[in-house]
């Protein structure tokens, strides 16, 4: 579009501050016209179809009340159609400016025009919308025009999904701050989960965009509105958790920027000197709790993985003369040219051609997977005979086959309810049957088949009958799908000789060799199609349901499931760091032994490579960059100490008798040659010395009169001892063993795409990072904390159920609260949250874990659990709980059922002993008190403090002492009169 400014609205509001509306058509060349707001010359309303806070579409609108004088006309700005009159609202003088980022943009809905039907002057009022209401009306669809819809097929990236929404009401970009992460992405904050899952566009068949936006929002109880001219989709249960909400702001499908934005906002009040001012007419109400939370699930089970499979009469393109999806080979007649009674099917010509005959194809299932699933392949046909008599004894041929390797689908030959693989090329052969002259009912071929022999794409040819008669064939309900049924293959003995005719021997590929031969059993199995996640809250209140139809599909026992189910999320599990790192251990470790140990580190960033203890590994340890941005640095962790090895000394004395040394396990005699010491232990040395090398890993050696055991080794000690009389005198360790230090090489890798040569020890071998991509159903996904802490994995609808089944675990506040802007621009973020510290609740556990957890003097102090059951005392008392920490300002709230049954009601404080009292002191009364008591100052050994001073004799319930906080609220809805600058909101308490 070639839009130009053609009106402008300006006016200052109470503060001063410039306002200027700017409204854009297409195509426009004449002058621009000034026009003069009313009193209320903008508003905006900021709307929510629900009270529910996790109601995905939140759109907005603008009022421009704009006088109309004699002479004065506004008729382009209501006769043009929808999404053709843009409008931009700018806060500031600096409107012009390239950068400047405008208030709010949206579209002028020339259907909601108003202006009195009187004289002049008079108010008009123009309306324009975000454009989020556009898209109840708007088919989720690549192409929709009265001549032809297409659809959007296969799997795309959840943010080029969001995109491609938003692009059809004009906008190119959008703002997420999602912090739900399937366990096997990265939990980095500069990285979205959206443009890592992939959505199945056929869930969205037939659907309108507003539908589909709000399936894909809801999964993960996110919201979508408008701030600064940008959509942001944001989860509230998320901004009132955080101090700091990390998100990404996405120009093109991954093209995206990192940022962050405080939540916290804060009405003024003590302590809070904001420019929000809450003014009279504030309206409180209680939201129900919840005892029940269900989320239904749809997994979007498919009828078939081919597209297009009914072949409805309105996706034939006469230009093209083809169906969609389905590409011809030779002409494709239009069937209801030729047949008028049938609206659906695919019609092929009769043909006498082995090869190249008349036919259709499609290649289909972009993420078939190996693996044993039972599929089925189902066909209806009928044919129609134009000839003067019938075709006899003819056949149907159907080819369906792997695209990425030789494998093809047959006849099973010895039953006819399966087909089976063949690693030649073969066909599916429907016959011999005979064609009658006229027109045929319909016919339906429908087989089994164990398993997916290779991933990947498939393709199916459909081709003519066989026959020189003029007969037509049309296919219809083309299926081909998964199941979660089973085929169980038993041996069982063979009797009688094996027959293999012939015909059948290419293609029997399970020939029974031997004695026995397999016979298999079909266990047919219910489909798993849907799923109820529920959470039940201990409460009395209503039931809440969602209609969820995007999520895990975990229950499933097929393989196929991406393929299957149109609502199962998908993954691109990328090699991260900690992958490649890992598989670089996997992969090669073994290259480096026996000199060398690898390992990976705990933190899933480094490589440890350990020597020997008693020997070096030899030069420098590196890593080089071959390719992106993987690199690393090389840290000597522990050098290299050898350590001693262990000797022992056997002294002889004469050459004469016999002694057993034992080393080890191995024990030899040393016999005297009545010769000489130094002859004797040479001998003895020549002929065991090798058998102590091999067995026990110690060389023998002489020192004058003297026989030395080493260990080969050092640091790997031994044992040795003597026996008998003979040449040795004594035995003894004089030199003890000790251990060496191996040496230590940590790699510290970085980057996220990549290789990388990693040197040790001469060894050199590749790691690789982030370069192969897999396609995975979701399983479990954790919420990324604000510190980069992870919540415990589960199933996504399981963490959302118990989100908002914590939403409503008890009554909360519902506020309509009329604000008055005191000053300056305004800076309301409709997607933070707003804290009202005169409004508290309870926060976290209960602190109170024993009543006497310090000391009492009571006369009887009897406590059960968190109860006291009976405290009796004849004259001044006093128990002290046990510890917990207090900041100063902050208010603890206590609760307790008092039972008093005779004398003083006893009185309660916080503090560190009876002398260091940190609030002030307040008598119970007989019943439930809930009793408030401000901190005056910090401590970390604070305790509840009960006192009585005179005698007195009572019990409680159980005791409760909780830190308090603001309660925390979501903007719901509101309206902004920009001229006044006064908000009128509808606020939600949110319990964290």
């Amino acid at each position: 579009m070639d839009l130009q400014q053609a009106y402008r609205l300006q006016f200052y509001d109470i503060w001063d501050v410039a306002w200027t509306a700017i409204f854009y058509l297409d195509g426009y060349t004449g002058n621009l016209t000034d026009l003069q707001g009313s009193d209320e010359a903008i508003v905006f309303n900021f709307e929510n179809d629900s009270d529910d806070p996790f109601a995905p579409i939140k759109p907005s609108q603008v009022t421009f009340n704009v006088i109309l004088n004699e002479n004065e006309s506004l008729s382009t700005l209501f006769e043009v159609g929808d999404m053709e009159l843009w409008v931009e609202v700018f806060q500031g003088n600096d409107y012009s400016s390239d950068l400047a980022e405008p208030f709010w943009c949206g579209w002028v809905d020339p259907y909601q025009y108003q202006q009195p039907y009187d004289v002049r002057p008079n108010v008009v009022t123009i309306t324009a919308v975000d454009g989020l209401s556009l898209l109840n009306d708007i088919l989720f669809a690549d192409e929709d025009s009265a001549e032809d819809t297409k659809y959007y097929t296969g799997r795309s990236k959840e943010t080029k999904i969001i995109l491609d929404i938003l692009g059809k009401i004009g906008y190119s970009e959008f703002k997420e701050f999602d912090n739900i992460f399937e366990e096997r992405m990265d939990n980095d904050p500069n990285l979205s989960p959206m443009e890592l899952t992939l959505i199945d566009a056929d869930f969205g068949k037939e659907k309108y965009c507003g539908e589909v936006l709000s399936n894909i929002l809801s999964k993960k109880k996110a919201c979508i509105r408008q701030r600064r001219g940008v959509f942001c989709i944001y989860r509230p249960k998320a901004v009132v958790t955080a101090d700091t909400i990390y998100g990404r702001h996405f120009t093109a499908e991954t093209t995206k920027t990192s940022i962050s934005y405080n939540p916290n906002q804060y009405i003024r009040r003590d302590g809070h000197d904001t420019n929000l001012r809450q003014v009279p007419g504030g309206v409180e109400s209680i939201v129900k709790p919840a005892k029940r939370i269900s989320l239904f699930q749809d997994y979007g089970n498919k009828e078939s993985w081919i597209k297009n499979y009914v072949v409805e009469e309105n996706t034939y393109d006469r230009n093209l003369g083809q169906y969609e999806h389905w590409t011809p080979g030779g002409d494709i007649l239009w069937t209801h040219m030729t047949l008028p009674n049938q609206e659906k099917g695919i019609l092929i010509d009769k043909t006498n051609l082995a090869v190249n005959p008349p036919c259709v194809r499609q290649s289909f299932g972009s993420y078939i997977k190996a693996a044993d699933d039972v599929l089925i392949f189902s066909i209806d046909y009928m044919t129609a005979n134009y000839s003067s008599s019938a075709a006899e004894g003819v056949y149907i041929h159907i080819e369906i086959k792997s695209d990425a390797s030789n494998n093809w689908l047959y006849n099973d030959p010895t039953n006819d309810e399966y087909c089976k693989w063949s690693p030649s090329a073969y066909w599916i052969k429907i016959g011999p049957i005979d064609i009658p002259v006229g027109t045929s009912g319909w016919t339906t071929y429908s087989r089994k088949i164990q398993g997916i022999p290779v991933s990947g794409t498939y393709t199916i040819k459909l081709s003519g009958v066989r026959t020189t008669k003029l007969v037509y064939i049309l296919y219809t309900n083309i299926l081909f799908y998964g199941t979660s049924d089973e085929l169980i293959r038993k041996k069982r003995p063979h009797k009688g000789p094996n027959y293999f005719p012939f015909t059948l021997m290419p293609f029997y590929t399970e020939l029974v060799l031997g004695i026995s031969q397999y016979v298999t059993k079909y266990v047919d199995k219910k489909e798993v199609t849907e799923a109820e996640h529920r959470v039940d809250n201990d409460i009395k209140g209503i039931e809440i349901e969602y209609q969820e139809v995007l999520g895990d599909v975990v229950d499933s026992e097929m393989e196929n499931i991406i393929e299957q189910f149109s609502g199962a999320l998908a993954i691109e599990v990328v090699t991260s760091l900690s992958d490649g790192i890992n598989s670089f251990v996997a992969d090669h470790s073994a290259d480096y032994l026996p000199y060398v140990y690898v390992e990976s580190g705990s933190n899933g960033k480094t490589l440890i490579f350990t020597g020997l203890t008693n020997e070096d590994f030899s030069g420098a340890t590196t890593i080089e960059n071959t390719d992106g941005d993987v690199d690393g640095s090389v840290e000597n962790t522990q050098a290299f100490s050898a350590g001693t090895a262990q000797v022992d000394t056997f002294v002889c004395a004469s050459a004469t008798g016999s002694t057993f040394i034992t080393i080890g396990t191995t024990i030899c005699e040393l016999i005297g040659d009545g010769i000489s010491i130094e002859t004797t232990i040479d001998n003895f040395i020549s002929t065991y010395g090798t058998t102590y090398f091999v067995f026990e890993k110690v060389s023998l050696s002489r020192s004058g009169t003297n026989m030395l055991a080493t260990a080969n080794v050092p640091g790997d000690p031994f044992t040795a001892s003597v026996s008998g009389v003979g040449p040795v005198a004594s035995h003894s360790t004089t030199t003890p063993n000790s251990t060496g230090t191996a040496r230590i090489d940590t790699i510290t890798l970085s980057g996220t795409n990549g290789t990388a040569n990693i040197t040790c020890n001469g060894v050199t071998a590749e790691i690789s990072v982030g370069e192969t991509t897999e396609i995975a159903p979701s399983k479990k996904w954790y919420i990324l904390n604000e510190d980069s802490s992870e919540s415990t994995a589960d199933e996504l609808l399981d963490l959302m159920a118990d989100e908002v089944a914590k939403q409503y675990s008890r009554a909360t506040h519902f506020i309509q609260m009329p604000i008055q802007e005191l000053s300056g621009e305004t800076n309301l973020n409709l997607i933070g949250n707003l804290q009202d510290t005169e409004s508290f609740r309870s926060v976290g556990t209960n602190l109170m874990t024993d009543p006497n957890g310090t000391s009492d003097d009571y006369d009887t102090f009897d406590i059960n659990g968190i109860r006291i059951t009976s405290a009796i005392t004849d004259g001044p008392a006093t128990a002290l709980s046990n510890i917990f920490a207090v900041t100063e300002g902050e208010t603890i709230q206590v609760n307790i059922d008092l039972t008093l049954n005779s004398g003083q009601a006893p009185s309660i404080a916080i503090g560190v002993n009876i002398v260091t009292i940190l609030t002030e002191v307040v008598q119970l009364t007989n019943g439930i008190n809930k009793v408030s008591l401000k901190i005056n100052s910090s401590s970390a050994v604070a305790k509840l403090i009960i006192v009585n001073g005179e005698p007195s004799n009572w019990s409680t319930g159980d005791i409760e002492v909780y830190h308090t906080g603001a309660r925390k609220y979501v903007i719901n809805r509101g309206t902004f009169n920009v001229r006044s600058r006064t908000w009128d909101l509808d606020l939600q308490e949110m319990v964290e």
